[in-house]
């Protein structure tokens, strides 16, 4: 008797279902990335997109670079303190396009925006193989829950930063599975591209080290290879630093000792990641009730003991690679934010560590809980509390995000800002650009003054370095030599705070301050040096 292995025809419903099932998680990250992108071109359609003073740098980089200045910023300085590739991007895109680096940067961050969500819905259902549920609320939460949505809004090199760990990520876990060489040339140029947006990009490379040593092929091949991706990937960055070396003696630029310690840098970043997951009245409820701390405390362990169970019987690379690339990165920034000063953590320099940290947890969660929990079709009882959380869970983030997308629509962000642009003495300044053409300018914001009144201007002068201890000058320092050009004006906004400059009155021990204009927002001082300035008084101390 002979089998009859004819295949039986499926009826027509069945294939069309299969087609819906596998073309639905494309459409809902396709409509996820869209909305993003929408999101960041109508909060920044009135105002232009959020300036700080690294935006400032970074476009006033972009253009000098359209123009054939070389890689300078707004005050002809070689740019050093931070890296190239975000700002020659814009430039790229603006010679292209025809359009200002600063309306670049604005469609940029809206793109990468789309693109950090995409390549996050990529990472959840084909590398990680998330359920579909789970997978979505990950989606979202990624867009509504942390920071990635408000780096977007400035014209700040985090966007691209994300999407390009991300990337490396992704290569990394493909090489992981599968150590051939196009997945090398793949995780080696992310790393290159990373390390080239954010000098602490180079944080991706321990990862990336510990996935080619743990690889299944030769010991020989492995360490080739890493040769190869270390090799490869920090050729430009010091080729990048030793061009900073030449143009500035720095090959980082002049940084100060850190003023914090490594207990408050690990209190601030354990801090800022609790933010993003749980409300901060939860927070300080589980912080100073002992009991509500202990039931978090056992239940967070039971979760990750029984995701660790499951993942000791099941080849669980992508989550290894997940779990390194956030801790390197985390442990890059305790470090060296304890050693060198620049801004103290926050969210800006946290926000690269929130996909992977919210992969992670995906990954316990999916471990923890029983597949059947997940599925959307007649779920069993904890399939309906899962369901519930995370609506909960969502709830708050969504309604949070249409406040600050409502917010960057009607006042602005930065010095884009409805509070900037009626600024009065910006406006004064602006009326009188031609008048004040021919004397240099100092100021306790350049920045504004680059970006409202199209005056370049130079900062005042600092007492110490940027969140550092360390002192740059005392006012006998610089009594009689400040300005260096004699004569020279002083614009003071009083809305920007910046405490390591000296402040007028600490200048009127150095120099004759003499005020041609005041207004509610600062004023505007004509200054020339003062030979024999008195000493400072005792009291007066400077840190």
């Amino acid at each position: 008797m002979v089998a009859d292995h004819t295949r039986v025809p499926l009826p027509p419903e069945a294939g069309k279902s299969n087609c819906i099932a596998r073309a639905a998680p494309v459409a809902v990250v396709t409509v996820i990335s869209v909305a993003a992108a929408i999101m960041v071109m109508q909060a920044t359609q009135q105002y232009g997109i959020g300036l700080t003073p690294d935006s400032v740098t970074y476009v006033s980089v972009a253009r000098h670079v359209v123009a054939g200045r070389g890689i300078t910023d707004y005050q002809d300085r070689p740019l050093v303190l931070q890296p190239p590739l975000y700002p020659l991007v814009l430039a790229a895109a603006a010679r292209l396009t025809h359009l200002d680096p600063m309306e670049i940067a604005r469609l940029l961050n809206a793109v990468l925006l789309a693109a950090i969500l995409a390549t996050t819905g990529l990472i959840l259902l084909r590398l990680l193989r998330i359920p579909y549920l789970l997978a979505t609320v990950g989606l979202i939460f990624t867009l509504t829950g942390g920071p990635v949505l408000g780096v977007s809004l400035r014209a700040w090199s985090e966007p691209l930063f994300i999407f390009l760990l991300l990337l490396h990520l992704t290569a990394a876990v493909a090489y992981a599975r599968h150590p051939d060489r196009s997945r090398l040339a793949g995780m080696a140029l992310s790393a290159a591209a990373t390390s080239l947006t954010r000098y602490i990009g180079v944080a991706v490379l321990p990862a990336g080290a510990v996935v080619i040593l743990r690889g299944r092929r030769p010991l020989r091949a492995r360490l080739i290879h890493l040769g190869v991706y270390a090799g490869s990937a920090l050729l430009p960055l010091t080729i990048w630093l030793l061009r900073n070396f030449l143009v500035s003696g720095s090959l980082l630029g002049r940084r100060g000792p850190s003023v914090e310690t490594l207990g408050s840098n690990v209190q601030r970043l354990l801090w800022g990641i609790a933010l993003w997951f749980r409300p901060p009245h939860l927070l300080r409820a589980v912080a100073w009730s002992p009991l509500l701390f202990s039931v978090a405390a056992v239940l967070a362990a039971g979760l990750l003991w029984r995701a660790l169970r499951d993942s000791r019987d099941r080849d669980d690379r992508a989550g290894e690679v997940v779990w390194m690339t956030a801790g390197s990165y985390l442990v890059f920034l305790l470090i060296t934010s304890t050693t060198t000063a620049y801004d103290p953590i926050n969210f800006r320099l946290l926000s690269p560590a929130f996909v992977p940290l919210l992969l992670g947890l995906l990954i316990v969660l999916h471990r923890a809980l029983p597949e059947a929990s997940w599925r959307l079709t007649r779920p069993p009882f904890t399939g309906w509390v899962v369901i519930a959380a995370m609506l909960l869970m969502l709830a708050r983030p969504i309604f949070g995000t249409a406040q600050v997308v409502r917010k960057a629509a009607r006042q602005g962000i930065g010095y884009h800002s409805r509070a900037w642009r009626s600024d009065q003495l910006a406006t004064y300044l602006k009326k009188q650009r031609s008048s004040l053409a021919g004397l240099p300018l100092y100021s306790n914001s350049p920045e504004a003054l680059y970006v409202l009144c199209n005056l370049r201007a130079g900062l005042s002068p600092c007492h110490r370095m940027h969140h550092s201890s360390r002192i740059v000058a005392r006012p006998e320092d610089l009594a009689g030599r400040w300005p260096p050009q004699g004569r020279a004006y002083l614009v003071w906004f009083l809305r920007e705070r910046r405490p390591y400059l000296f402040r007028p009155a600490d200048l009127c021990r150095i120099a004759r301050l003499v005020a041609l204009f005041r207004c509610r927002d600062g004023p505007l001082y004509a200054v020339r040096p003062t030979k024999g300035s008195g000493p400072v008084p005792p009291s007066r101390k400077y840190h």
